[in-house]
């Protein structure tokens, strides 16, 4: 309810609260009608591709996230192309995606998100077993 009501809410911290994907669920249907977040944290929590299927419909062109932290989840390749659909229908500047053990596939659904996406700045994928 806060984020459907608070359209000056610009940040939103959840570093190391356990969030798990149903969590993830119940923010990302707060996300669908805030139009005003530009940074959202879910830095080392329980999120897999489930929550991550869930953040990417919250977020669908939402006009104003510029930052996403998902670093250190469970995200797997699967969550990474959700994260990936996320890049396509915002204007999203930077992306922590750290230690979620994506892989190739998981990198390869994110490098196809870049194409179009000249916004980025910053995209963070450090410990995630991709080969090349």
């Amino acid at each position: 309810e806060l984020l459907k009501e608070n359209e000056n809410l610009v940040e939103l911290d959840f570093h190391d609260r356990k969030v798990n994907d149903e969590g993830v669920s119940v923010l990302s249907n707060g996300l669908k009608r805030n139009r005003g977040l530009k940074v959202l944290n879910l830095f080392m929590n329980k999120i897999q591709p489930e929550g991550a299927s869930s953040l990417s419909e919250g977020l669908r062109n939402h006009p104003s996230i510029r930052t996403l932290n998902l670093g250190h989840n469970n995200l797997t390749a699967l969550g990474a192309r959700f994260v990936a659909d996320v890049l396509d229908n915002t204007q999203l500047q930077v992306i922590f995606l750290h230690n979620n053990g994506i892989g190739d596939k998981g990198a390869q659904y994110i490098s196809r998100a870049l194409e179009n996406h000249p916004t980025l700045t910053e995209l963070v994928l450090s410990d995630n077993h991709i080969t090349h």
